[in-house]
């Protein structure tokens, strides 16, 4: 199934508008991070944060337009590993789908759509911090 991201984000207005969950966590990570870091550091550390994840994420979106399967879960699993800091466990969940059966995954729109508004959401609040 091949699809386009621009597709994909059509539906992310209305989910940013449900994700209360997603939004409390995100908030409460970046919060911690500025009382561990200070908000000058915390800043600084978010702005590297946004142009890397925006880079991996882009790979990622490539990979989903083109049903890559390697490339999916290779990304996949790379970011996983640093959404922790700044992500919902919600992203980090659904990562961990397409890390471990991206097959499966890819061919789930659902997923997709869901992957694709949890990123737009995250980098929609990192881009604000930064």
């Amino acid at each position: 199934m091949l699809m386009k991201k621009h597709m994909l984000k059509n539906d992310c207005e209305a989910y940013f508008l449900t994700a209360e969950e997603s939004n409390r966590e995100i908030a409460n990570n970046l919060d911690n991070m500025m009382c561990n870091l200070g908000e000058v550091r915390a800043k600084q550390f978010l702005s590297i944060a946004y142009s890397t994840l925006k880079e991996s994420v882009d790979i990622l979106y490539s990979s989903l337009e083109t049903n890559d399967t390697v490339l999916c879960a290779q990304v996949s699993h790379k970011i996983r590993g640093s959404s922790n800091l700044y992500a919902s466990k919600v992203l980090t969940s659904i990562l961990f789908e397409f890390t471990t059966n991206p097959e499966q995954s890819l061919n789930s729109l659902e997923k997709c759509k869901r992957l694709v508004c949890e990123f737009e959401l995250v980098l929609r609040i990192l881009k604000k911090c930064s």
